[in-house]
């Protein structure tokens, strides 16, 4: 099997429950400010199986590894509900809670670049966790700066400026098409690289861990 694409695969499987972790984090943020609604739902939980997108958690990323040449791999789960009326601030908690996907993937790559004080550099499992920590970090800036929904750099803007949430429904098959560009234009990517490299550096000069 070719490399690249088998690197694309141990990084699908990894995607899986770094991509639970991401919504576990909505959850729990929304369950601390108030609204327990992910709960009632049984979405307060790390088990993936319940976060699963048929398109975004499965279609979009083995689209990415097997059909685009130097994949990217990228994709998103089902939102976790929530209902802005039993939040005592609305907005600042609807963003508060957006903003804790993205952090609990840099808490997940945190955690896992610490953990390589543990392990041994030269062996294989040393590479996937570094693997594992630069998964993380693309998974929480690419969520971030990417402003398409359904993915949190847009609802960070609809928190901030009061937008509506239909808009991510009306878009259907619009937006997973939209990210298929986008993530494959030379200056995103250039950008969304250079911003993943700087978020890795930081968390090294935090844990000690060379880069």
């Amino acid at each position: 099997m070719d490399h690249a694409l088998w690197q694309g695969i141990i990084f699908f499987l990894l995607f899986i429950p770094s991509i639970a972790f991401h919504e576990y984090g909505h959850a729990q943020a929304a369950y601390w400010l108030g609204d327990d609604t992910a709960k009632r739902e049984g979405r307060l939980t790390l088990n993936p199986i319940v976060h699963i997108d048929p398109i975004g958690t499965i279609a979009v990323p083995l689209f990415s590894i097997f059909f685009i040449s130097g994949f990217a791999l990228f994709g998103w789960a089902k939102p976790v509900p929530f209902d802005k009326r039993n939040l005592r601030y609305p907005r600042r908690d609807d963003l508060l809670i957006t903003l804790a996907g993205p952090g609990a993937n840099f808490l997940l790559a945190f955690v896992a670049m610490l953990s390589l004080h543990f392990i041994d550099p030269m062996g294989q499992l040393y590479g996937f966790v570094r693997g594992f920590v630069m998964l993380n970090v693309f998974l929480g800036v690419f969520n971030l700066i990417t402003i398409i929904p359904p993915l949190d750099g847009y609802r960070v803007v609809a928190a901030i400026f009061n937008l509506p949430e239909s808009v991510i429904y009306r878009g259907g098959f619009v937006w997973p098409i939209l990210l298929l560009l986008l993530i494959n234009l030379p200056p995103y990517r250039e950008l969304l690289g250079f911003i993943v490299g700087m978020v890795t550096y930081i968390l090294s000069l935090i844990t000690f861990v060379p880069v």
